[in-house]
């Protein structure tokens, strides 16, 4: 008998029907997302599983953001932080660790208004990358993706 014709009849469709409903809600399932810490004023929406905390020696491979008004706090993991309005959007310098990914920002051109910008980062070395906005006097952060790391 060939193995195709040995699982095959009615007596086998309902087990292969709860066989792929099981397989499909282990695929549907959302992971889970993580909940900001420190400079939780400073996230509006955070997308699985990047997360921020205070920087310590553990994650100095992570991304630092050394905010112009809530200090340094670091982010880590993979996916989209989203800035809002309220503190830690400024900042004086960002520095991408081992990550790479993106960051969406802005900085005051000299007529005082504010000019888009989009980098690309790949931190093969810790600190070896970083966008310094001291020159400019901040750069005002939109969203920072983490895409993975080395």
């Amino acid at each position: 008998m060939s193995p195709t014709k040995h699982f095959s009849g009615p007596r086998f469709r309902p087990l292969l029907v709860v066989i792929l409903l099981v397989a499909g809600l282990v695929t549907v399932a959302a992971p889970a997302q993580a909940e900001p810490l420190g400079a939780g004023a400073a996230a509006m929406a955070v997308t699985p599983n990047i997360t921020n905390q205070p920087c310590t020696a553990a994650r100095s491979s992570w991304v630092h953001v050394y905010s112009k008004n809530v200090g340094t706090f670091c982010l880590g993991f993979r996916g989209t932080y989203t800035f809002n309005n309220g503190n830690g959007r400024w900042v004086w310098r960002v520095t991408f660790g081992n990550n790479y990914g993106s960051m969406d920002f802005a900085f005051k051109g000299t007529d005082g208004g504010l000019i888009q910008d989009y980098i690309n980062f790949d931190g093969g070395n810790p600190y070896a990358n970083q966008e310094d906005c001291t020159y400019v006097g901040g750069c005002f952060l939109y969203t920072l993706t983490i895409d993975g790391w080395h």
